[in-house]
């Protein structure tokens, strides 16, 4: 299905990329110095964002996903480099970016 229809997306995108959890594990594989329960954390972290209503707290977090409060506590407070969307911006995007800020 992913090649008989693209729906516009660039040819190196395809309908399976879209998926969120499949985007998240491709990116966080090629991400350096993490180990394998921390790249498990932000995988489930970011899922979790993804589905979280309401409020986003630690309580609510337990709520919805599959650790105790005290769990979020503990790995929040670890430092984690955020070089993410940096990642995900130089695979998927073009050489032309246009910057923009909406401060509404």
């Amino acid at each position: 299905m992913d090649k008989a229809y693209s729906f516009g997306l660039p040819p190196n995108l395809t309908l399976s990329m879209l998926n969120p959890e499949t985007l998240i594990v491709t990116i966080l594989s090629k991400m350096s110095g993490m180990g394998n329960c921390q790249v498990r954390f932000i995988r489930h972290i970011l899922l979790v964002y993804l589905r979280l209503r309401g409020r986003y707290n630690f309580a609510n977090m337990s709520r919805y996903g599959a650790y105790s409060e005290q769990t979020y506590w503990s790995n929040f407070a670890k430092g984690f480099d955020w070089p993410f969307n940096g990642q995900l911006i130089q695979e998927k995007c073009s050489k032309e970016l246009v910057w923009i800020f909406d401060p509404s």
